[in-house]
């Protein structure tokens, strides 16, 4: 079967077997800007009975029947009471709002990022700021969004510097692990998937900490605010599930970490002495610096003066999987 068949296959596949609450939100708020209040509570409705462990469904729901109700001694009693989780959970629908609303594709942004997949199957990127991941699939050099999913970070943020500092590294990693969830306490869900933070960039800066994976909800919540780990990049048990079975990403799987998808102009030039096997990606939080890995798994870190000549600032042994 041709490649290109395989890959619509397993996009259209994968369409009818992923469900996440996302679409049944995004119906809700939109019904409230519109001010289609009836519509906005029965899609609710459903949002609530579909996924009952959707904590910031079940809010909505409540909050729609109380102030169609006039109770605002109830709506008064959950500020008073659940103040900063209700806050936590809007921040979450902030999030999920502005994603739906945003008039960017991945593949406008990604080629500014990825820019030689090489015969890498999959790349990951988490926009950080954004509270997305999404899996691109690399058809014959072209990157293909074949999903995307919401995801929670750092309670303290990004821009990870020391051990203990609850921040989300920015950088590029490899996967280079799985732990199952009888392995681990609830809270990390169905499993996880351990990056190899910290990376020789981070130990030339300094920076410390371990244990930066991407793992799953616990079984009592579909998913995380936007700013509730300790670290790690946090997913629904489904999107953990998908990573880890639907597409079987394999040790070794490029993930980046990225503070923010837009801010970054394009590079003008690259090294000249990269082999053209090199898997090539430009470094998240540094505008001037360029990761490469050879086909033997040596990492190079590469830094532009600004005016189109390079030198090589770091170089790195291969990644090697836990187990």
């Amino acid at each position: 079967m041709k490649r290109w068949l395989l890959s619509v296959i397993l996009c259209l596949y994968g369409s009818l077997i992923w469900a996440e609450p996302e679409d049944q939100l995004i119906q809700v708020l939109r019904a409230l800007q519109q001010g289609h209040i009836d519509k906005a509570l029965s899609s609710a409705e459903v949002l609530k009975k579909t996924y009952p462990n959707y904590r910031l469904g079940q809010l909505l729901w409540l909050q729609l029947n109380a102030t169609l109700a006039g109770d605002t001694d109830l709506l008064a009693r959950l500020q008073q009471r659940h103040g900063m989780a209700l806050q936590r959970l809007l921040a979450e629908a902030q999030v999920r709002w502005e994603h739906a609303r945003d008039p960017l594709s991945p593949q406008q942004w990604v080629q500014r990022w990825i820019l030689r997949p090489g015969s890498q199957p999959w790349w990951v990127v988490v926009d950080l700021a954004g509270s997305r991941l999404y899996l691109f699939r690399n058809q014959n050099g072209q990157l293909v969004k074949v999903f995307d999913t919401y995801v929670s970070k750092g309670r303290k943020g990004i821009g990870k510097q020391r051990e203990g500092d609850q921040r989300t590294p920015v950088g590029i990693y490899r996967i280079v692990d799985w732990i199952p969830d009888e392995k681990l306490p609830p809270l990390y869900g169905v499993g996880a998937l351990p990056l190899d933070y910290p990376n020789p960039w981070d130990r030339l800066y300094g920076r410390t900490g371990s244990g930066i994976w991407l793992h799953g909800a616990p079984p009592d919540t579909w998913t995380r605010p936007p700013l509730s780990s300790r670290g790690c990049v946090v997913m629904s048990n489904q999107g953990v599930t998908a990573l880890r079975q639907r597409f079987q990403l394999p040790f070794g799987t490029p993930v980046l970490l990225v503070d923010r998808l837009a801010d970054y102009p394009p590079l003008a030039t690259l090294p000249q002495a990269l082999p053209p096997q090199a898997m090539v990606a430009r470094y998240p939080g540094e505008a001037k610096l360029v990761w490469v890995a050879h086909p033997d798994g040596t990492q190079a870190f590469w830094q532009s003066d600004g005016e189109g000549g390079w030198q090589l600032a770091l170089k790195a042994p291969p990644v090697l999987a836990q187990r």
